[in-house]
């Protein structure tokens, strides 16, 4: 699509393409030109740290905090903006929205460490803190429309359609730590620590949580019946057992509605008064390792095993509420990590040094106390590799059809692959490309005759289905990359070369083996604006339907299926998500002294610069905040940005 096309009256178009589809897929250009959007924020930031030491062997510090925040927002669109692409729209009025908000947070403890030599070869260490923080957020907003007169950016312009609505939180927590380590000899070094915490948004009845964690580490290089001396100058074994907890969202605890015409209540979250943090109990040992005094390498395996998992799950329908957090299970988790420091070129005027880092994570459902259920793209039963997307599947072997069809599928067959690599049913004597040349796309074969018992369109695409002829939802292994979410590794190499003034760095780094569901590309099918649906260019042999890619000949109960399938994930929307990403790349050259003065350094910096992959989507690097984030749903893509530095120190 042009975007920046316009129409005779020198007007961006609102939709380049000419179905009714409603307000979704707006030309982004448009509402960029014609809306005025106003945002400004201030920060403010300060500390205070306080040190006293009463013995040599005893000190204490106070540290307090204080971080505020707060913003304005506003936006309005003129009279004559065109919000809507209904064949007849309204007149538009234009429209103004404001808004306001702060968040501040204080964070306060006070840490008393004691240091004792109990013999000359033993050293050990207690130290104690109290911690308390504190988060308060509130926001404000209103909006309406009709402007009263153009121009105007103030709410009170505004005649109908008046919203108002407003937020305020506040987290409150308190910690208790105490740590105690000793070293023994330079080489034996053990580390015990516990915490209690209490956190607001725990369960009224589940206020407080316990966490452990002890690690020990051996300089095995330090013996002196160390064999390789000559070569691993430096072998530190580690091992440590600890737990860390997850805390729940800021209301998940509570019962919550929505406020409907006249006030009326709508139940929707019902409340959890035993909710409990996630505790993740990791285990983890590795080593440290320096070979030939330049090559660093780090291996560590972990596992944890995470308790009292929170998912939002369905209550019983007697509760009245749509859904509810609460602990239900267990996941159990393993992760590798390597890294690998490699000084490749070492001399006066030049040095070349690189980085390789390498890690793997899989983790599984390892129990669920409740019933097996769906959130999202994801289906949540014991056993299943976490992350895991369930979607239906379109056959695209002759070895997926009922053993019955498998013989009268393949090349000349009652069943084709055709362009798309999907099998087709063409009836005897047809080719998946006669459609067209032999009217052949209205041929509908029965029920009785079909694999499923489902009745089949000529040359549309086939869902597989179980023995009750149910669409199959599962993580089948030919969804791209078995469905899996979580990669099956990451891996990134980061060089440094100094040459003279110059200073180059380069970081790439790369995910492989991710699953992603493309909404984007699936949202777009429903609205035949998705680039393969254009049948511009194309032969009578390949030319298609529409319905070919919204409809799968007679449809299940939702009545659409096919590529489209109402935003159901399948083996067309989910795709290979895997890709190698050039990072972040630099270039420094120090110039000295300039007039006399300072010690000036010039670097031009760039991130994001170059991404090679198969993904058909805008980037596969997606993130949202969440721990796993699988579905690419209109995300704005990582920038490309450029930075230019000009620093110096006297």
């Amino acid at each position: 699509m042009d975007l920046l096309r316009r129409d005779k009256f020198g007007r961006l178009f609102v939709r380049s393409v000419v179905t009714d589809q409603g307000n979704q897929n707006v030309n982004p250009a448009y509402s960029w030109e014609q809306a005025n959007a106003m945002e400004s924020s201030d920060r403010f930031l300060g500390s205070l740290a306080l040190r006293w030491q009463p013995f040599s062997w005893a000190n204490g510090t106070l540290n307090f905090g204080y971080d505020r925040s707060n913003y304005q927002n506003g936006g309005m669109t003129r009279i004559g903006y065109r919000i809507s692409t209904n064949s007849s729209p309204t007149v538009p009025l234009g429209s103004a929205n404001r808004g306001d908000g702060w968040g501040q947070s204080y964070n306060a403890n006070v840490n008393w460490t004691f240091r004792k030599d109990l013999r000359s070869d033993l050293a050990s260490r207690l130290v104690v803190s109290a911690v308390y923080e504190q988060r308060d957020n509130q926001g404000d907003s209103q909006s309406g429309s009709e402007l009263a007169a153009p121009g105007l950016t103030t709410t009170n312009a505004l005649k109908t359609n008046f919203s108002i609505s407003s937020s305020e939180s506040s987290i409150r927590s308190v910690g208790l730590v105490a740590n105690l380590n000793f070293e023994y000899k330079d080489r034996y070094i053990i580390d015990i620590s516990g915490r209690r915490d209490g956190l607001s948004v725990f369960g009224a009845s589940h206020r407080w949580q316990e966490y452990g964690k002890a690690s020990a580490a051996w300089r095995v290089s330090e013996e002196k019946w160390w064999p390789f001396a000559s070569t691993v100058n430096e072998f530190k074994a580690r091992f440590s057992r600890g737990q860390a907890g997850n805390t729940p969202g800021t209301s998940w605890q509570y019962e919550t509605f929505t406020i409907g015409t006249g006030g009326t209540l709508n139940p929707n979250t019902l409340g959890n008064k035993n909710l409990a943090p996630e505790v993740a109990t990791e285990t983890e040992f590795g080593f440290d390792a320096e070979i030939l005094h330049k090559y660093g390498l780090t291996i560590t395996r972990a596992r944890a095993v995470t308790t009292d998992v929170i998912l939002q799950v369905t209550p019983p329908a007697a509760a009245g509420f749509s859904s509810q957090y609460k602990n239900v299970g267990t996941l159990d988790g393993t992760t590798w990590e390597a890294s690998l420091n490699v000084p490749i070129i070492e001399r006066r005027d030049l040095s070349w040094s690189a980085k390789v880092n390498y890690d793997a994570v899989t983790s599984h459902v390892e129990e669920l106390n409740v019933p097996d259920f769906f959130s999202g793209l994801f289906f949540y039963t014991k056993g299943q590799q976490l992350g895991t997307i369930w979607g239906r599947r379109l056959t695209r072997f002759c070895e997926e059809l009922p053993s019955a069809f498998r013989d009268r599928c393949g090349e000349g067959k009652e069943w084709q692959k055709n362009d798309n690599g999907l099998i087709v049913w063409v009836g005897p004597g047809r080719s998946w490309k006669d459609g067209v040349t032999t009217n052949a796309w209205q041929a509908v074969l029965p029920a009785t005759q079909s694999p499923y018992g489902v009745e089949e369109s000529w040359g549309m695409p086939i869902v597989m289905r179980d023995t009750l002829s149910t669409s199959l939802q599962k993580p089948a292994v030919r969804l791209p990359v078995g469905g899996k979410s979580i990669p099956d590794f990451r891996w990134s190499v980061s060089q440094q070369v100094a040459w003279k003034k110059f200073s180059f760095y380069v970081l790439v780094d790369a995910v492989r083996g991710r699953a992603l569901y493309n909404q984007e590309k699936h949202w777009s099918l429903g609205d035949f604006a998705y680039t393969q649906e254009s049948q511009l260019g194309k032969s009578v042999e390949t030319a298609k339907p529409l319905g070919y890619y919204w409809r799968v000949g007679a449809p299940d109960a939702s009545g659409v299926g096919g590529w489209y399938d109402v935003l159901g994930p399948s083996n067309i929307s989910v795709e290979d998500g895997s890709f190698v990403k050039i990072r972040e790349a630099s270039l420094s050259y120090r110039l000295g002294r300039v007039a006399g003065v300072g010690n000036w350094t010039m670097t031009v910096n760039g991130r994001n610069l170059k991404t090679f992959t198969n993904y058909t989507g805008f980037d596969p690097d997606i993130s949202s905040g969440a721990v796993i984030n699988a579905n690419d749903n209109y995300n704005f893509p990582p920038l490309r940005t450029f930075t230019f530095t000009l620093s110096s120190s006297w």
